[in-house]
Formats: C-alpha cells, sequence, structure tokens
C-alpha cells in the first residue's frame, strides 16, 4: 500500500544515488607507454568450491579481457557459468588498482623531477663567481 511505495521508492532512491556515486568516482586510466605486467590474484568462494590461483596481467594492454579470460578458467576448470562474473570482476578490480597506483607513480615522479629541476637552477645561480 502507500507505505510499501513509499519505502520501495526510498529504496530506488537510495540504490540509484549509490550508482551515481559510484559511476561518478570511476576513472578510466590511459595506457602509459610498454608493457606493465603485475600479479593479479584470486581468491574466491562460491558454495563450497574455493577458487585460489595467480597469474601476471598487462594492465596497460586494453585489448586484454577479464571478462574473456573468466570465461576460459570457467572452462578450462569445469566450473559453472556463475563463476565467469565474479572472477572477471575480481581481475578487473586489481587491474584498476594497479593502474591506480602506476599513474600516481608516475605523476610523484614527474612532480619530483620538477622540483629537482627547480633545485638545480636555484643552486646554479647561487654559486658564487669571482
Amino acid at each position: 500500500t502507500i507505505n510499501e511505495d513509499n519505502s520501495l521508492q526510498q529504496h530506488e532512491d537510495q540504490m540509484l544515488s549509490s550508482f551515481k556515486r559510484q559511476l561518478n568516482n570511476f576513472k578510466v586510466y590511459k595506457p602509459v607507454e610498454g608493457e606493465h605486467l603485475r600479479k593479479i590474484k584470486l581468491n574466491l568462494r562460491i558454495g563450497n568450491i574455493i577458487i585460489t590461483d595467480q597469474f601476471d596481467w598487462d594492465i596497460n594492454n586494453p585489448d586484454n579481457s577479464p571478462e574473456d579470460f573468466a570465461e576460459v578458467i570457467c572452462v578450462d576448470m569445469g566450473l559453472s557459468t556463475e563463476f565467469r562474473l565474479p572472477i572477471a570482476h575480481s581481475i578487473r578490480q586489481q587491474i584498476l588498482e594497479h593502474q591506480k597506483i602506476l599513474h600516481t607513480d608516475k605523476r610523484n615522479q614527474y612532480v619530483r623531477s620538477l622540483l629537482y629541476q627547480e633545485d638545480e637552477q636555484l643552486s646554479e645561480s647561487s654559486k658564487i663567481r669571482l
């Protein structure tokens, strides 16, 4: 009735707000030059089945598909399709974390290089000349 409709509308509004916040926080990182292999670790449990695995992944290659890889894992291991999404999600989440770290490190290196150049210029200009 009316209370149930209001409650349902409230939950829908909360979910929509949450989705919008997550989409606004999502950031796509541009590939940087070269191959960047990072360790991806799977540790998933669905029902009474546990998957534990680790492998190297080029986080810089946009052609690598976590969804395709998850499908291959499921076929190779004889797992049901219910494992595809959790596997792909885990891989994609780790890729984004590694990309965030990579881009933060690159930005920090750039800032440090600017500061180092500035320090060099200051020390050159402050030399005593006879």
